[in-house]
């Protein structure tokens, strides 16, 4: 089975981020081997990446700049973990927009903007998935 490389660019890393990024981690190799899918998160955007978050990612993959992230060629796909409705609505919005399947852990969002969101990813012919907003870790 060929390897297709998905890069994750991640919106948030508190408790349910930082899970995430700990999880795709400890099962990347069994992933991989089971899907063909090499997932990998190479850049976290967070309010202050001064703070220690304890996960297995290069420092380097945090940023300030959320705006930058969800637009990045280097980005393949983008994971909301933010909470609330903005920035996150807008930086969903900027993510479909430019062509990235977003993946959101966020009920109210989606409570009160899903329909706005879902026609913004088929106009771009992108996916918005909400498997993480049913439960989170």
């Amino acid at each position: 089975m060929e390897t297709s490389r998905i890069r994750i660019g991640l919106l948030g890393c508190g408790h349910v981020g930082a899970a995430l990024v700990s999880l795709v981690a400890e099962r990347r190799d069994e992933v991989e081997r089971r899907t063909g899918l090499d997932l990998e998160v190479t850049r976290i955007a967070v309010r202050n990446t001064a703070l220690d978050r304890n996960v297995p990612v290069d420092s380097a993959a945090f940023t300030t700049d959320a705006a930058a992230l969800v637009v990045d060629p280097d980005v393949d796909v983008v994971v909301e973990v933010m909470g609330g409705i903005e920035p996150a609505r807008g930086l969903v919005s900027a993510a479909l927009a430019a062509g990235k399947p977003v993946v959101t852990a966020n009920k109210e969002l989606l409570a009160n903007h899903g329909a706005e969101l879902y026609e913004a990813a088929e106009a771009a012919g992108v996916d918005l998935l909400f498997e993480a907003a049913v439960a989170g870790a």
